[in-house]
């Protein structure tokens, strides 16, 4: 079975063109994966095949660390998250 939302290959760095972390939107960013994460436990809970069952679980373990790490970031603020949230994904 193929994933649901994230790659389980991580995506190759390009070190010739870096990303400025501090120019990041972790407040977006944290909405998205916020959002995927109702999504993967929705498919978690309801889904009556094992194999996307497993599949969701794993993801779910991506996506929180990845809400994780958006949480650190020092631009990061909750207040305005949930407002982006709500403005990009209705909830």
């Amino acid at each position: 079975m193929s994933y649901i939302l994230y790659n389980p290959t991580p995506e190759r760095i390009n070190y010739n063109n870096p990303v400025n972390y501090n120019n990041l939107n972790a407040n977006k960013r944290w909405a998205e994966h916020t959002y995927n994460l109702i999504i993967l436990k929705h498919i978690e809970t309801t889904t009556p095949d094992v194999r996307e069952k497993i599949q969701a679980t794993k993801e779910i373990l991506v996506c929180k660390k990845k809400i994780s790490w958006w949480e650190r970031h020092p631009k990061f603020i909750e207040k305005d998250a949930l407002y982006v949230r709500k403005q990009e994904y209705g909830i």
